[in-house]
C-alpha cells in the first residue's frame, strides 16, 4: 500500500469511500476516468483561478481534493470538472501543494500545484518597539510584519527570546529580585541578500519589587495613614473599576460632600529605598466641579523630615478612569520624586473649599512608586 498524502479529516473520509490506491491489479469498472491536467500548474505571486477538465462515464464519480486548503481551495466542483483558487503568497519562498482527484477503481490522479515566492518583507510597527514587563516577569509576544529570516542579539541573562519565525518571536523575563526597574534591548537585524539595511532596536523595562504596598487598597487601608478626622476619605468598590483590576479592587474617594467643604491627606511611607529619582503614579476616575480654581485633588511627596517636595494636581476624564480614557496621557497622572535618606512619603491630597459651587467628587487608585 503506497503512503496517502497528508489529508483533512474530511478528506480522508472521502478518499476512504473511494477506496485507495493498490499495487496490485484491478478490474476496470464499468466507466471511464480521465483528467484533463497532470503533472505540474504554476502560478505567480499573486494568486489565481483555474480550471480542471474530468471526464467520468457510466456510474463513476470523482472527488478532488487539495494537500493544502489554506491556500489553495477547490471552489467549484461539477460533472464535467473542477475549479480552484490560490491566493497571493505573502511568503518569501516557492510553494506547492497537491491536488488529488480519485474515482473509484482507478489510481489517484495527482496535480502538483506551484506559486511563485511573494515580495520580501521586513518591518516593525512602533508599538513594537517597546515593551514592559512587570516586576514578576513572564512572556510577551514581538510582532515582525516580515517573512525573511532575522538575527537577535543577546541580551541580558534576565531576558532572552524563543519561538523565532519570521513573523515574530517571544520575549521571556525573569522575576526581579530588586526594587528598581531594570532595562535592556533587543536588536534585530534582517538576513542580508533582501533588500533591507534597517536595524530594529526593542526597549525592554521591567519594574522592581513594590516599594509601595497595597496600591489598590485590596487589604483595607493597611500602610496608609489619613490626617481625615471628619470622613473626608472613604474606600468603595464598585462595578466601574478599571480593566486589570485585580480581585478584591477598592479605591478612595470622598466620604464629604465638596459643598460642605473639606481638605486632608492620605500617605504611605516608604523606607529603606536607595536614594534617586522615583515615578509615582496612580489612575483617578471623577469630576473637577464647578471650582476647579480653589477645589481638587494632588498627588503629593514629603521628604523624611515632612517637607513636602513635589505635588501635581491630577486631571479627570469626566465619566470615565483617565488612563483608561486618555492612555496617551498617563503622565498627566504621574509624579517625579527625588529621594534622599532613603525614605520618603507619598499620597493624596484633597481640598474642597465648600459651598454651592463646589461640587468636584473623585475616585483613586492602583498606587505605585518605582
Amino acid at each position: 500500500m503506497k503512503q496517502l498524502l497528508k489529508l483533512s479529516a474530511t478528506m480522508l473520509l472521502s478518499a476512504a469511500m473511494l477506496a485507495c490506491e493498490n499495487d496490485e491489479k484491478r478490474e476496470t469498472p464499468n466507466g471511464t476516468f480521465e483528467v484533463s491536467s497532470s503533472g505540474s500548474i504554476f502560478f505567480e505571486k499573486t494568486g489565481g483561478d483555474s480550471a480542471v477538465a474530468v471526464t467520468v462515464t457510466g456510474a463513476l464519480i470523482y472527488v478532488p481534493m487539495s494537500s493544502d486548503s489554506s491556500w489553495c481551495k477547490i471552489t467549484e466542483k461539477t460533472e464535467s470538472g473542477f475549479r480552484f483558487s490560490v491566493i497571493a503568497n505573502s511568503q518569501n519562498e516557492e510553494r506547492t501543494a497537491e491536488l488529488v482527484v480519485a474515482a473509484v477503481g482507478f489510481p489517484f490522479v495527482r496535480i502538483r500545484v506551484v506559486q511563485a515566492a511573494g515580495d520580501p518583507r521586513f518591518s516593525m510597527a512602533e508599538a513594537e518597539r517597546s515593551k514592559a514587563f512587570s516586576q514578576t516577569g513572564g512572556e510577551m509576544a514581538v510582532s515582525v510584519n516580515g517573512n525573511i529570516p532575522y538575527e537577535l542579539a543577546p541580551l541580558d541573562d534576565w531576558c532572552t527570546y524563543k519561538d523565532v519565525t519570521p513573523s515574530g518571536f517571544t520575549l521571556v523575563a525573569d522575576a526581579n529580585p530588586g526594587i528598581a526597574q531594570r532595562t535592556t534591548s533587543v536588536t534585530v537585524t534582517p538576513a542580508a541578500g533582501f533588500g533591507f539595511s534597517e536595524t530594529i532596536i526593542i526597549n525592554v523595562r521591567q519594574s522592581g519589587t513594590p516599594v509601595l504596598q497595597n496600591g489598590w487598597f485590596t487589604d483595607g487601608l493597611t500602610g496608609w495613614e489619613t490626617s481625615d478626622t471628619s470622613g473626608i476619605f472613604k474606600r468603595a468598590t464598585d462595578q466601574y473599576l478599571p480593566t486589570g483590576a485585580p480581585a478584591g479592587a477598592n479605591y478612595i474617594a470622598n466620604g464629604v460632600a465638596a459643598t460642605v467643604g473639606f481638605e486632608g491627606c492620605i500617605t504611605q511611607k516608604l523606607t529603606n529605598i536607595p536614594d534617586g529619582t522615583y515615578i509615582f503614579s496612580c489612575d483617578v476616575a471623577g469630576r473637577a466641579g464647578k471650582s476647579p480654581t480653589t477645589d481638587g485633588i494632588y498627588l503629593v511627596a514629603f521628604d523624611k523630615d515632612d517637607n513636602e517636595i513635589a505635588k501635581k494636581k491630577l486631571p479627570f476624564p469626566e465619566g470615565s478612569w483617565w488612563n483608561t480614557k486618555n492612555p496617551a496621557k498617563q503622565s498627566e497622572t504621574q509624579l517625579s520624586v527625588i529621594v534622599t535618606g532613603g525614605e520618603c512619603k507619598v499620597g493624596i491630597y484633597a481640598v474642597a473649599a465648600g459651598g454651592e459651587n463646589s461640587t468636584m467628587d473623585f475616585k483613586v487608585l492602583n498606587f505605585d512608586f518605582q
